[in-house]
């Protein structure tokens, strides 16, 4: 097995070996969670995103949204997930996922990048854990690229809560606010292939650059509302914080990174 994934994977299992401690301590208790109904979802959405690259713009654009569930297999986007176990408080997926989008560039993005390889987006494999109690969620999540792009590997540890405002309004519809914090881990591989400059990229403005592996705090907010039995709406706003390993890259000219997700869906 890499060593790589051995060395850095200790949160995920100490997470884990967490997760089943508290899962038995809790065993007699625990919540008799209502599971998401099967079946079909399907809505249309608007992304923001700002970009750290140098010169590089913001990216908007509209997108369709699909979503499957059947069982333990579900479909959301470009995300598979399937549920190993499910105990309510403790809970393990594993996951495919596919990173198009969220990462990479092309040479003609920026006149910064002009002479740079393409860095193109990846499909990841791994798995989550995460521990519910209340209205609480915690997750451990690692993946890694299995499509044999950048070969590197990304985790984060997070912290979520979400809360029904609408409980304490009877004439509005079913609203549900919520959040995360934690912090993202990016290996070695991964960040040189996104943020490094090699050697034979680099000229007398743009030195070459090894990046290192990098931990980064972020945090996330979202509110959906139930317009209707069948349609909802809901939108998503993530911050990164970058960190040094990142932000002292010579293509990258960001300290940090956003961006907003709004869709409208319909549940058949």
């Amino acid at each position: 097995m890499n060593k790589i994934f051995l060395r850095h994977s200790y949160f995920f299992l100490i997470s884990f070996l967490i997760a089943v401690f508290t899962s038995g301590a809790y065993g007699q208790n625990r919540e008799n969670k209502k599971k998401q109904p099967d079946g079909i979802i399907v809505g249309v959405g608007y992304v923001y995103s700002t970009s750290v690259y140098s010169g590089v713009e913001s990216r908007q654009l509209p997108m369709p949204f699909i979503s499957y569930k059947k069982g333990d297999f579900s479909i959301r986007g470009l995300t598979a997930n399937y549920t190993i176990l499910d105990m309510g408080i403790l809970r393990t997926d594993l996951i495919i996922d596919g990173k198009f989008f969220s990462g990479g560039y092309e040479a003609e993005d920026s006149s910064s990048l002009t002479g740079m390889d393409e860095r193109k987006g990846t499909i990841t494999g791994g798995g989550q854990v995460s521990i519910k109690i209340w209205r609480f969620n915690l997750r451990a999540k690692l993946m890694s690229d299995i499509a044999d792009n950048h070969n590197g590997i990304q985790g984060n540890i997070s912290l979520a809560l979400g809360f029904p405002v609408s409980l304490f309004f009877k004439n509005m519809p079913f609203t549900l606010i919520g959040g995360s914090f934690g912090y993202q881990y990016n290996n070695r591989k991964y960040n040189n292939y996104y943020y490094g400059v090699r050697d034979l990229e680099s000229t007398s403005t743009r030195l070459s650059y090894n990046a290192k592996e990098s931990w980064n705090p972020y945090f996330s907010t979202f509110i959906r509302v139930k317009l209707s039995k069948k349609w909802s709406l809901m939108t998503i706003y993530n911050r990164n914080f970058l960190p040094d390993e990142i932000k002292n890259s010579p293509i990258v000219s960001s300290e940090t990174k956003s961006s907003i997700v709004s869709f409208l869906s319909y549940r058949f």
